[in-house]
């Protein structure tokens, strides 16, 4: 669940609710949302009366909900830091069940909790918002390299590493590379099994051992050039591209043809009634 708020005369947000299903880039003043877990939609209604303890000018505004039923309020602005995070956090505290994380994000800086316990989860790193659907997406994915015990696998764009851990139980030697600080420290917490860089991947490609296989999960944007030019100059047997992007998954798929074929593609809904479509390719070297 995410809320916008922009800045509008005398200061005030000009909106503060839920992105419309066909509109992500806007959002308006939804009071309540049946398909949002219902921890979160109790943790909105109440915050709905205390938008003022909110940081000004608030330019963000997202809640998320962590895998151990925490809640976490991610309040970004372009003033001043969040002091009256803690007067905020008490008043939820007494309103809803369980414990309410704040984390306060200056604009183009680093998120930092500023009220309640610091988990461990980073709740800024990117998560499905479906995630029981991206969990079944990540398993055909991972079930498509076949046989990987005792084989070195590249997780690219591997996040929190839930890719990773499913590679694990497969037997594979883990490398999972990952831009997000937080998210990396999270990961070697949960998987001592697995290797995690923090660092760009076309950063760091020239550096890791030869894989048999890789596994990548980039953002919208799709393969840096960087990272398309090593997969095709040095072809792994198979490689598994997990997009969110059709149009660019289409740009990447054209320029790793000149080495690879194209085995397999099934897509999975994570966001029905909607354009958005989680695609899985899976290509073999030529």
């Amino acid at each position: 669940m995410a809320a916008k708020g922009g800045e509008g005369r005398g200061g005030a947000a000009t909106a503060i609710g839920l992105h419309p299903y066909d509109r992500p880039n806007f959002v308006f003043p939804m009071a309540d949302c049946h398909i949002t877990d219902f921890k979160l939609m109790a943790l909105w209604r109440e915050l709905r009366s205390r938008l003022a303890l909110l940081p000004q000018p608030l330019t963000r505004l997202t809640l998320r909900l962590d895998r151990d039923g925490r809640r976490h309020i991610i309040a970004e602005s372009a003033g001043e830091p969040w002091l009256n995070a803690p007067e905020l956090q008490r008043a939820l505290a007494g309103a809803v069940d369980g414990e309410v994380v704040c984390w306060w994000q200056p604009v183009d800086g680093a998120a930092r909790v500023v009220a309640g316990p610091a988990t461990g989860f980073p709740a800024t790193a990117f998560e499905q918002v479906n995630p029981g659907m991206g969990m079944l997406a990540r398993q055909w994915a991972v079930q498509q390299l076949g046989d990987v015990k005792g084989q070195m696998v590249w997780d690219l764009y591997g996040g929190i590493g839930d890719t990773a851990a499913l590679l694990v139980e497969r037997g594979a030697s883990v490398v999972s590379v990952d831009a997000d600080e937080k998210a990396v420290t999270w990961g070697r917490e949960r998987l001592p099994g697995a290797r995690f860089i923090a660092a760009r991947a076309e950063d760091v490609l020239p550096s890791l051992p030869p894989p048999h296989a890789v596994v990548v999960n980039p953002p919208r944007g799709g393969l840096h050039w960087d990272v398309s030019l090593k997969l095709t100059s040095e072809p792994v047997a198979k490689l598994v591209y997990i997009s969110c992007d059709p149009a660019t998954l289409a740009r990447d798929l054209s320029r790793l043809n000149v080495n690879y074929l194209l085995k397999a593609v099934r897509a999975f809904d994570l966001f029905p009634q909607t354009a958005h479509v989680e695609t899985v390719a899976v290509l073999e070297a030529a």
